[in-house]
């Protein structure tokens, strides 16, 4: 018998949860469906159309790495599809959103592009 095996969520870190979560909510219309403490710092579980991102705040001691620092080990990023990629690239824009590579072709002939979001987290818009 085959075990299913299915992807879940994102665990994000952030070093202000708050407004990283309110960048999800203003950008891409992120619904909160819970905050947590979780061992002294809050979690914040937000969705994404069906992605689900779990967004925590730093432990005590804990460090983010930049990748101003270099490549990061691990995720690279994750990607959100769009069904009006030209219009999200508009609005995100007027968002002051950073956009860290234009639009391009993929490989399976459709067309993406890269921006920052809160915490230096790379995101891959892709055509849906």
């Amino acid at each position: 018998m085959k075990i299913k095996v299915a992807f879940h969520h994102i665990h994000l870190l952030s070093e202000n949860p708050q407004d990283a979560v309110q960048w999800y909510v203003r950008n891409f219309d992120a619904r909160i469906e819970g905050e947590a403490d979780v061992r002294g710092s809050v979690l914040f579980r937000i969705r994404i159309g069906e992605a689900l991102l779990n967004i925590r705040g730093l432990w005590s001691g804990e460090k983010l790495t930049t990748r101003e620092e270099g490549k990061l080990a691990g995720i690279d990023h994750f990607a959100l599809a769009s069904d009006d990629i030209e219009k999200l690239m508009s609005q995100l824009k007027d968002n002051r959103v950073k956009v860290v590579e234009p639009m391009f072709k993929t490989t399976t002939g459709g067309r993406a592009f890269f921006i920052e979001g809160p915490d230096g987290v790379l995101i891959e818009i892709i055509e849906d």
